[in-house]
């Protein structure tokens, strides 16, 4: 068994050194997490999410095959960070706002592969120094992984590399 870490929020110490590795992440220097399933990848993002929020990172999108895939990374964000709120895929930090001003506040927001690659080369998202963590990267056809690494400066890919069909 692996020994606890020793940071609070982290189930492992592998957990942690990924959560740390998350939190500084350099311009067009990708990070690529691989571990087994189950090993708390998905929870990995959220922790580093909401510690990157807390640092007064504004944006952060996330991408997966599917919205299920996020699952974990959301909840984690919504216990570390009690008084930010989630609809359906956006949590945002920040007063309650009308509808239409959520925009302004920090945020992390769930964006489906394709819809991000084409808001990408549109210019809507993508440049400066824009982030993006890719979860269940192995399940995203090659092409569109090539244009978000292209896109995004500041990007981590998360993955299991063996245990199912189509990982690659």
């Amino acid at each position: 068994s692996q020994a606890l870490s020793e940071d609070a929020d982290c189930a492992t110490a592998d957990q942690a050194r990924a959560v740390e590795r998350l939190l500084r992440l350099k311009r067009r220097r990708p990070l690529v997490l691989t571990a087994d399933r189950g090993r708390g990848k998905s929870a990995a993002l959220g922790i580093a999410c909401a510690r990157l929020l807390a640092a007064g990172e504004t944006q952060i999108l996330v991408t997966a095959p599917r919205p299920a895939a996020v699952e974990a990374l959301f909840e984690r964000l919504a216990v570390l960070c009690p008084s930010g709120r989630r609809q359906a895929n956006v949590f945002s930090l920040g007063p309650s706002e009308a509808p239409g001003e959520a925009a302004d506040s920090p945020s992390v927001r769930f964006v489906a592969p394709d819809a991000l690659v084409e808001m990408a080369l549109a210019g809507e998202q993508g440049g400066a120094g824009a982030l993006l963590l890719v979860d269940e990267a192995a399940a995203i056809p090659a092409p569109l992984l090539s244009r978000m690494l292209a896109a995004f400066p500041r990007i981590a890919f998360a993955t299991t590399v063996h245990g199912y069909e189509g990982s690659g």
